[in-house]
């Protein structure tokens, strides 16, 4: 019987505890915690990662964001100044150098990772407090912070093609000056190369004279007084020549 009664009590006193916050919401008339989301946003802290704001006079079209993305939802495209354009400086106090004709981003595939904001070196891309869009469609997820006009875009992609096209001419005629003069070089060793074998060979007759002539200036002569011809003891006289008689007188 005391369990009985005991089993009642407990459920008794389990149900007021439960309905204590109920009872306390009831008799206090507290604001209600409850919005109509999403007519109605509550009012968010500064560092929630709600949005992603770019500013694009202050990017500096380094795409260190699009890398980091893990999702790749960074789309963006610059063009890079002409030497005498000045297009301002960076926060960073460094000249700004790229025109941003193309920044978008589909929040549709965010997942609020925060590494783009990190790499970013000018912080133009950050977190926008305390707003938090709303959309009821896809295409309106996808955002665009590009603020050059089409008209001015086009005439950058124009611009910026037509200096690839004359870049790409000087390149070609640098390699074709240096194909030139690496051949000119070639040719002028090659007929060097060949000049040396022909006076090589015109040298050689000459030196064999010259030994000629050394080897009969070293021969050594008979007599250093050439003998008459005709006389007895001269190797050169005729057999038939007749001998002088002695004298009787």
């Amino acid at each position: 019987m005391a369990g009985y009664f005991k089993d009642i009590w407990l459920g008794v006193s389990t149900v007021l505890i439960g309905m204590h916050i109920t009872f306390k919401h009831w008799f206090k008339f507290k604001k209600a915690v409850t919005i109509q989301y999403p007519h109605e946003i509550l009012e968010m802290n500064e560092r929630t990662r709600a949005h992603l704001f770019n500013v694009a006079d202050e990017c500096a079209v380094c795409l260190q964001c699009a890398r980091a993305c893990p999702v790749d939802i960074i789309d963006m495209q610059g063009i890079r100044a002409d030497k005498d354009e000045d297009l301002g400086l960076l926060p960073t106090g460094k000249p700004k150098r790229m025109h941003l004709i193309k920044f978008d981003i589909d929040f549709s595939k965010c997942v609020y990772c925060g590494l783009c904001v990190e790499v970013c070196d000018t912080k133009s891309l950050h977190w926008r407090a305390p707003v938090e869009p709303c959309t009821f469609t896809r295409e309106e997820m996808y955002k665009s912070f590009a603020t050059i006009p089409p008209d001015e875009v086009e005439r950058l992609i124009a611009f910026d093609a037509e200096r690839k096209v004359k870049k790409a001419e000087e390149m070609a005629a640098k390699k074709a000056a240096a194909a030139a003069a690496k051949a000119a070089k070639a040719a002028k060793a090659k007929a060097e190369a060949e000049a040396k074998p022909a006076e090589a060979g015109a040298d050689a007759p000459k030196a064999a004279k010259s030994d000629v002539g050394e080897e009969k200036k070293e021969t050594p002569a008979a007599s250093d007084t050439p003998e008459k011809p005709g006389t007895p003891d001269s190797p050169d006289a005729p057999e038939n020549t007749p001998k002088p008689e002695p004298d009787k007188s």
